[in-house]
């Protein structure tokens, strides 16, 4: 017969092999005939532990233990089967009893700090990681743990240089390509990030994650043909993995397929119900499809399953803005930057929501954008101090940084610059983060001297890039909306450089030497609220592009329908409770009429029930109807059946007010204090339509209700309207282009005097 050592080492070598349930026969056949033996209790206690069990592992491993209590492994492994029964502090003891027995053992300081982190216990927790990478070098989890420990602590730095030192010590080791790849791409180090996933999924070719991680990070670069490639060896393995489903449903939303987007995962979240990132993704496709209830439930649910998400509390930020709750979405933008720290997406949230909030005042704003400026920008600022010589003669070369340039406002506003300035005078830079070409872009991109592609870059490559070009003149397009590139503005990359046309109002960015603004946006005697020179434009601060395909204005509406049809083609976060207040009464007193409001996620229910309970006092929630049109060219159609639009405060809107003139619908108005509360004054004004601008709220009311009682004059108004629009400096594209030119030189000229 065999005896028990004999026994315990072929069971031992099964249980090596992974054939744990025949090692667990011959353990308990030792058992049978030696209870007391302590090798058996204590390698039975592991088999149970694999398999589940950790309590009768505990149970097991402690009878090992008394039988031999000064045995370190059985305390070690004791502590991992406590850690797995959530028995936190017993596990910390067990760990220190068995480090009294073994202080150099590198798995006992391990497996103790990971314990002491579940405690909060991380100054600790880091001793013992550091510790057991001293002991032992070649094991990896120590290094990924403290790699992950100083992420948590923001201390990118720091985990960098870790990862990079366990990779020398384990390069073979694909986990640790995957941590540092996810490191370099928090620190927008893209190549860096991109070459590690690479080498990882070359480790382990099977391994969906990585190849899903080197698809995700070329979509975000814009690389798309790349990821695509990448994206379809994951699918070839297996279509249905959570990871390839994750990540196909980022390649449609980057190709702007919500459709698409949203089938993908949602059938990723019905496969997988417990990965949080899935939930986030499939949220934010959802909003963009105005489904804002089931976005909010979907980024819920990514919560629940990983609390400290500070990106998906910037997500549930958005949609809460979409629903009109500022004071929740400034809530969990705030929540965002105490869990991450220093978090630019969440801080832009946050000047965004108190753009909205009829509470913000001129001087709270301008103090948020100023602690913006001094928490992000003064740190990355590159100490250039001369620049380039330029003669009188040479061309200023103006640089436009943008992820706007084509059919957005933002297009629409600028294209008249690229068509009709003096390229004599002039060389134009686009620097895009756009997708793609739409029509608008492609023509941008005929009228100018050079069109780069930036989505690649980083922001120090970006600032290379620019340095490269010689800019003279560099405008930021975007301010603190999404994909901006303020930092690098704050790099200091130009010897001038100006925010126009995508932000409303101060950037706060120290570094930021200009505001194209007019005598609208910023009347004279408020400069104070701005960080930048105010550079005020003769007429609007920018200039239209009608689009050549939009219908003929038609006749009144409201002489076939017998009343009168109020629009609205605003944002939701846009309508606080005191416009509708306002607009209730304008309802209630303008007899038989209705309200139209069309925009991306008006077809929420919440969002109606929010319109229609404050409207209920009026008695009036049942005079509005909500529709959602997804392309311009619709909303151009919903025109054609309003009279009269009713404008949004503090924030107005701006390229709707145009359009809708340009469609024969005038804007009632009610100007706000700062720069987002006044695009319609400034609108309005160029085309001649002062009487449409109220100064109060009853004025506001009774400009409605006078306008939408004399139908004869407002017919009369609907047809001219183009026209006065088309012949306005609004429209004057070569007059803006001439005028933006002269405000250029002189400012360049200034500059250097």
């Amino acid at each position: 017969m065999a005896t028990i050592q004999e026994l315990l080492q072929r069971g031992l070598t099964l249980h090596n092999s992974g054939r744990t349930d025949e090692a667990a026969a011959i353990y308990l056949a030792i058992l049978n005939v030696c209870p007391l033996d302590p090798d058996a209790n204590h390698l039975l206690g592991l088999v149970r532990l694999g398999q589940g069990e950790a309590d009768k592992a505990v149970e097991l491993i402690e009878k090992a233990i008394e039988i031999t209590p000064n045995n370190s492994v059985f305390w070690g492994n004791l502590g991992v089967a406590l850690r797995r029964s959530e028995r936190i502090e017993e596990a910390i003891a067990a760990y220190q009893r068995a480090l009294q027995l073994d202080p150099n053992s590198a798995d006992a300081h391990f497996n103790l700090g990971k314990s002491l982190r579940l405690v909060g216990r991380e100054l600790d927790a880091e001793e013992r990681f550091v510790t057991a990478i001293k002991l032992h070098s070649s094991k990896p989890a120590p290094f990924l743990s403290l790699m992950n420990l100083y992420v948590e602590q923001r201390k990118l730095s720091e985990a960098l240089v870790i990862g990079t030192k366990a990779i020398s010590l384990c390069p073979a080791n694909s986990e640790l390509h995957m941590s540092l790849g996810a490191i370099y791409k928090r620190l927008q180090h893209f190549d860096k990030a991109v070459e590690h996933y690479r080498t990882a999924a070359a480790l382990s070719p099977m391994n969906l994650d990585a190849l899903c991680r080197v698809a995700s990070t070329l979509l975000t670069r814009h690389q798309i043909e790349e990821g695509k490639q990448w994206l379809e060896r994951a699918f070839k393995i297996d279509p249905n993995n959570i990871h390839v489903l994750n990540s196909l449903g980022l390649l449609y939303t980057t190709l702007g397929d919500t459709t698409n987007a949203i089938r993908v995962f949602k059938q990723a979240v019905t496969t997988n119900t417990t990965y949080a990132t899935a939930f986030a993704n499939y949220g934010s496709a959802l909003k963009k499809q105005g489904a804002l209830s089931e976005a909010l439930e979907s980024v819920r649910r990514s919560r629940k399953l990983e609390a400290n998400s500070a990106e998906s509390m910037v997500l549930e930020g958005g949609i809460q803005m979409s629903l009109g709750a500022l004071e929740e979405a400034e809530k969990s933008f705030r929540n965002a930057i105490e869990i991450r720290g220093e978090y630019r997406d969440s801080h832009d949230g946050i000047l965004m929501c108190q753009q909205y909030r009829s509470e913000t005042t001129p001087e709270s704003l301008l103090d948020e954008h100023r602690k913006w400026n001094a928490k992000y920008a003064i740190s990355v600022k590159r100490p250039l101090s001369t620049w380039p010589a330029k003669t009188g003669s040479q061309a200023l070369r103006l640089g436009f940084v943008s992820a706007d340039l084509g059919a957005h406002p933002v297009g629409y506003f600028c294209a008249n610059v690229f068509r009709y300035l003096d390229r004599s005078r002039f060389q134009t830079f686009v620097y895009s983060d756009r997708v793609g070409r739409d029509w608008l872009a492609s023509e941008i991109e005929e009228n100018v001297h050079q069109w780069v592609d930036t989505a690649s870059l980083n922001d120090d490559h970006l600032a290379d890039k620019i340095l490269e070009d010689e800019i003279d003149v560099l405008f930021d397009l975007a301010g603190h909306t999404a994909y901006n590139r303020l930092l690098v503005f704050a790099k200091r990359v130009a010897p001038l450089q100006i925010s126009w046309a995508g932000y409303v109002g101060t950037t706060g960015l120290s570094e930021m030497d200009g505001l194209i603004a007019d005598q609208y946006h910023v009347p004279h005697g408020s400069e104070s609220y701005y960080v930048e020179e105010v550079l005020r434009m003769p007429n609007g601060y920018v200039s239209y592009l009608a689009p050549e395909d939009s219908p003929d204005v038609g006749s009144l509406p409201a002489l076939r329908n017998g009343f009168i049809t109020f629009c609205a083609m605003c944002n939701p976060a846009k309508v606080n409770p005191h416009v509708l207040s306002i607009w209730g009464e304008v309802l209630s007193k303008v007899p038989g009429s209705r309200l139209v409001l069309s925009y991306c996620g008006w077809n929420d229910p919440a969002n109606q029930l929010r319109v229609r309970d404050a409207l209920n006092s009026f008695e009036v929630q049942d005079q509005v109807d909500f529709l959602f049109s997804p392309s311009s060219k619709e909303l151009f159609g919903l025109y054609c059946q309003a009279d009269i639009a009713l404008d949004t405060f503090p924030y107005s809107g701006g390229l709707t007010t145009i359009e809708a003139m340009w469609m024969g619908v005038p804007t009632i108005t009610f100007p706000g204090r700062w720069f987002a509360g006044r695009h319609s004054l400034s609108h309005l004004s160029n085309v001649g339509l002062t009487d449409w601008i109220a100064f109060s709220s009853e004025e506001y009311v009774s400009k409605a209700v006078d306008a939408g009682s004399d139908l004869h004059a407002l017919a009369l108004l609907r047809s001219g309207l183009r026209e006065r629009v088309r012949s306005s400096p609004l429209c004057n594209g070569p007059l803006f282009a001439e005028n933006f030119a002269t405000l250029m030189e002189k400012s360049w000229r200034n500059r250097e005097v």
